[in-house]
């Protein structure tokens, strides 16, 4: 059985990480597309978010926040950012929610 799965192959992401803590993990880095990440962001499982902006236009229409509600605007608390060669922004924030976990 995968870590975190249920008889039917879904995954479970609550268990899955609580596996991943019970083999001694306390840090999670997902680098995802949208529907593992906005699964974790619907979850509450979201602690810390970090954002990396490449100064590009882009045409196209991609989903805000994969598909779940945006946050409030003091539900990210800032934690720092850095411009990066090339222009590149690397914005960090805490999810500074209850369900956060």
């Amino acid at each position: 059985m995968r870590l975190g799965a249920d008889d039917g192959g879904r995954v479970d992401l609550r268990r899955a990480l609580s596996g991943l803590a019970e083999q001694g993990a306390n840090v999670v880095r997902v680098d995802s597309g949208g529907a593992l990440t906005g699964a974790l962001l619907a979850a509450g499982l979201v602690a810390e978010l970090s954002l990396l902006v490449h100064p590009v236009l882009a045409g196209g229409s991609v989903p805000r926040w994969y598909g779940v509600e945006p946050p409030p605007a003091d539900a990210l608390e800032p934690l720092g950012h850095e411009i990066l060669d090339g222009g590149l922004a690397w914005l960090r924030y805490r999810w500074a929610t209850d369900e956060a976990a």
